[in-house]
């Protein structure tokens, strides 16, 4: 089981909930945006460890309350010294 708070840009706050299932990561999300607007969708995300170990994560959106898809990619960060 997947659950995560986010915050930045125009998002407010948000929520997902979802599913992790060898690498594949299924969730849904629901966020409230300025100026007082909610939106949600769902995801479907495919899940790369690279060469160096760390995790990429490759998602496709879609929207479920206003038009609209896409593509994010997502990289763990090396930490820093």
């Amino acid at each position: 089981r997947v659950a995560a708070r986010y915050a930045g840009g125009r998002v407010l706050r948000g929520w997902l909930v979802g599913r992790w299932d060898g690498d594949v990561l299924r969730f849904r999300y629901a966020q409230r945006e300025e100026p007082s607007s909610i939106h949600g969708g769902s995801s479907v995300c495919a899940v790369e460890e690279l060469p160096d170990g760390r995790l990429r994560l490759i998602e496709h959106f879609t929207w479920s309350t206003r038009s609209g898809s896409g593509v994010n990619v997502f990289e763990e960060l090396l930490p820093s010294i």
